[in-house]
């Protein structure tokens, strides 16, 4: 299988960090944007119901609508961008603008069939809207238009003119369900903004006025106050981001980086590999701690190493099972001696390796209660090998308790005897034979002694009668010295 390659880890976080801060920055400017189209869209219909209200004062003071026209070419001229059209509700005609070519021109000429059906709608059901955008995209504001010569009353203008003083005055209240209160009605109870549409009865207004805006958004966005606001918050965000990474980079991913290589080079074998030094209190810290777990885990595996020498060298076999009598270690010893291989071992019991008919199971029962006891147990008795030949199995099992007195592991070391009890056997057999040896010649001397001592007390008491002369002498001095 093919080793997958894992990138650096500063590259890999920088391009996560960098695909994060993206992220946020697109939300923001997203949102930036979206609360920019807000406020422009508010400003322009504030400046748009302003602007209509301005053209409905005069046209409530004047007879005639070249008054209006006057008042759009000197404070509104021709504007690429916003188109204000004042349309006569009697014949369609557009009285005032600020496009010099639609000027008393019928709204009929204008060959803009979107515009005839808001105006047609307008004036036909009485519902206008301060801001309003058409199938087509078009943000039309359509507000109605009052003017004096329409009144129906002598004192209407005086009227409407009282209505327009400042609020602050109190003491005067517009006149309910008139021509001129559209624009109380458009701000009645909303204190941060407008009502978008409200209703008038057809007989109280003379005329509509639509004010479109054509201005992009993307040019809106454009403008000074939000340019300046984005770019100073884009500056400022990527400040915050190299500063970011920059102490990132130096404060955190380089001593996470020195822990990387160290593992690395701990991996490839340089067990002496340690951990540098960090000015960051925190990873100084981790790191002498690290450093001495690595010193631990060394001086762990030293020993480990020497006591797994020590078990492949020793000349008796040793098995570590578990206290269900599973195998789980074995060293060549014991394998030699069974004649079992070490993938045949694990995870069985002793018993179904070397198992014999001819053991007391409740020998085998003992052993197992004492270490579960805690206690070590001794035992000889005959197994057998993987080729079916027995052998004379010296054991002594020895418990392995956990903290709480548990069992956890049983160590059991076994020998091959089977010579050895040989050894003894012939040796008790010399020495029975030897003892027989010397019974006999025990036997044989006390029955000599026995058989010889007449035949020698005749002779010495002969040698006595010689020695004395006491039957004569002897004649010759040689027999009696001898």
């Amino acid at each position: 299988m093919r080793r997958h390659k894992s990138k650096p880890l500063q590259w890999h976080f920088m391009a996560k960090s960098l695909l994060a801060c993206g992220l946020v920055l697109a939300a923001t400017l997203l949102l930036l944007a979206q609360i920019a189209k807000t406020y422009f869209a508010y400003t322009n219909q504030i400046r748009n119901v302003e602007l209509a209200r301005a053209i409905d004062n005069i046209a409530m003071v004047t007879a005639t609508p070249t008054h209006v026209q006057q008042f759009l070419d000197s404070s509104l001229p021709n504007s690429s961008h916003t188109t204000i059209r004042v349309i006569d509700k009697s014949n369609l005609n557009i009285i005032a603008t600020n496009q010099p070519l639609e000027y008393r021109t019928s709204l009929s000429q204008l060959q803009d069939e979107e515009l005839k059906i808001v105006t047609d709608r307008a004036l036909r059901s009485g519902v206008f809207h301060a801001d309003m955008i058409t199938n087509t995209g078009r943000h039309l504001t359509v507000l109605p238009l009052t003017a004096a010569r329409y009144a129906l009353a002598g004192n209407f203008v005086l009227d409407q003119a009282k209505m327009l003083k400042p609020d602050w005055h109190r003491n005067l209240q517009p006149l309910p369900d008139t021509p001129a209160t559209w624009l109380s009605t458009l701000f009645n109870n909303r204190p941060h903004g407008v009502r978008t549409d409200f209703k008038l009865p057809p007989s109280k207004f003379a005329g509509v006025m639509i004010i479109e805006n054509r201005k992009p958004l993307l040019k809106s966005l454009m403008s000074g106050v939000f340019f300046s606001t984005a770019m100073l918050i884009c500056s400022g965000f990527i400040i915050v981001v190299l500063s970011g990474w920059y102490v990132c980079q130096r404060y955190i991913l380089q001593p996470i980086n020195s822990f990387s290589d160290v593992l690395k080079l701990q991996r490839s074998g340089k067990t002496d590999a340690r951990a540098t030094r960090s000015s960051v209190a925190e990873f100084d810290r981790f790191a002498r701690q690290w450093n001495g777990l690595l010193n631990y885990r060394q001086a762990a595996e030293e020993r480990h190493r020497v006591l797994s020498k020590v078990l492949e060298k020793a000349p008796i076999g040793v098995e570590v099972t578990t206290p269900d009598a599973l195998i789980e270690y074995a060293n060549p010893a014991y394998l030699k001696m069974t004649g079992h291989n070490l993938i045949d071992v694990i995870g069985k019991t002793p018993q179904q390796l070397m198992g014999n008919d001819k053991v007391d199971p409740a020998l085998l029962k003992q052993g197992e209660d004492m270490v579960r006891q805690g206690r070590n147990w001794h035992a000889e008795y005959p197994s057998r090998r993987s080729d079916g030949t027995e052998f004379i199995n010296q054991v002594t099992l020895c418990p392995v308790m956990s903290d709480d007195g548990k069992l956890e592991r049983i160590v059991a070391v076994r020998q091959d005897i089977t010579e050895r009890k040989e050894y003894e056997r012939g040796l008790i057999e010399a020495k029975k034979a030897s003892e027989a040896a010397e019974r006999q010649k025990s036997e044989f001397i006390a029955r000599m002694s026995h058989e010889l001592r007449t035949p020698f007390n005749a002779i010495i008491g002969f040698a006595e009668l010689i020695a004395k002369q006491q039957l004569g002498p002897v004649g010759n001095d040689s027999y009696t010295e001898f």
